[in-house]
């Protein structure tokens, strides 16, 4: 055998060992994502930090003004609700919305814990949102 067919095989060799640990990478990593799935799933309510609703960055930077938040990760939820959950929430957020600032009481509070509540029309485009999602899971 030349030197040259030498080193052709040689290199296919070294290709089909890299080839075999990636595939072993992608399956590690196919076994990892599916762990968190399940975690997640098990937990039912995942805290996850991740960066604004994606939008473009100038409708982001109007969303911070307005809000008063900052630019910077949000921490987002993923909840699993049933009808009954849903529907008391979407209902909540419209009670809240029909209620005048003087009749709050202590639920200022709630809503004030991550800094300015919602505004009218935030409240609007969430329960959209929820509408949304929960009609495309269904």
């Amino acid at each position: 055998m030349n030197s040259k067919q030498q080193q052709l095989e040689k290199a296919e060799r070294a290709w089909y060992r890299a080839k075999a640990r990636a595939e072993q990478a992608v399956d590690r990593l196919t076994d990892c994502e599916r762990k968190v799935a399940r975690l997640r799933e098990e937990l039912n309510c995942t805290g996850v930090l991740g960066p604004t609703p994606p939008g473009p960055k100038s409708q982001n930077a109007e969303n911070a003004r307005n809000t008063g938040g900052a630019l910077m990760a949000q921490r987002r939820f993923r909840v699993s609700f049933t009808e009954r959950e849903h529907a008391t929430i979407l209902a909540a957020l419209r009670l809240w919305q029909e209620a005048d600032e003087h009749n709050r009481g202590d639920l200022r509070d709630i809503a004030e814990a991550a800094g300015v509540p919602l505004s009218n029309k935030e409240i609007d485009v969430l329960c959209e949102r929820l509408n949304f999602t929960s009609n495309r899971e269904v």
